[in-house]
């Protein structure tokens, strides 16, 4: 989820779905799906820096706690 300040003061939340992968000792970022959700989600979130991490050690992804 992505929050995004808009003008005025409002905020948009949006919910982003992507695909992170390895190619040639970089990642890759792919968004597969993004839109506007009303409200925050509950639950946490997993930081995108430890996917980055644990993708560039061949560990598993974490998944997100509910």
């Amino acid at each position: 989820m992505i929050e995004v300040d808009l003008n005025g003061g409002d905020k948009a939340f949006y919910f982003v779905a992507f695909r992170a992968f390895r190619e040639k000792k970089k990642l890759r970022l792919h968004v597969t799906s993004a839109y506007p959700i009303s409200e925050k989600q509950k639950g946490k979130s997993v930081k995108f820096f430890t996917i980055a991490y644990n993708l560039l050690r061949n560990k598993q992804l974490p998944q997100p706690s509910k």
